[in-house]
């Protein structure tokens, strides 16, 4: 995806924001919050610019990050990494990550895996 093309500077600027922090605590209050805008219209305005609601965006957004921590020698347990990209619990991130990913974070760190299509990577 190229969220650089999201056209609303309001939320452009939520977007850059999560992804520069994407483990920090993002809530749609916190993020219509930051778009100075109500949560209906934030929610409004988010999926007419992204294409996706704001849960999967953040969803995306974690879960990218996360592959690349995961990629690296040096960031620690999947559970650290887990943390890292704002997940509380190891299992939901893995869930998570096996779903979108389809393979488990221990397997994709293992393995190299190249291919990030569930994620918007392309090889």
């Amino acid at each position: 995806m190229l969220w650089t093309a999201v056209r609303d500077p309001d939320i452009a600027r939520t977007v850059t924001d999560i992804l520069d922090d994407p483990g920090s605590n993002w809530t749609l209050a916190r993020a219509s919050l930051n778009a100075t805008t109500s949560r209906a219209t934030f929610m409004r305005r988010f999926q007419r610019e992204t294409g996706m609601t704001f849960g999967a965006f953040l969803v995306q957004a974690r879960l990218s990050a996360a592959a690349v921590l995961l990629r690296g020698t040096s960031h620690g347990s999947v559970a650290d990494v887990a943390a890292q990209v704002g997940y509380q619990s190891e299992s939901a991130f893995s869930r998570a990550f096996r779903n979108v990913v389809g393979t488990t974070p221990g397997a994709f760190r293992r393995e190299g895996v190249g291919a990030l299509r569930g994620l918007g990577h392309r090889d």
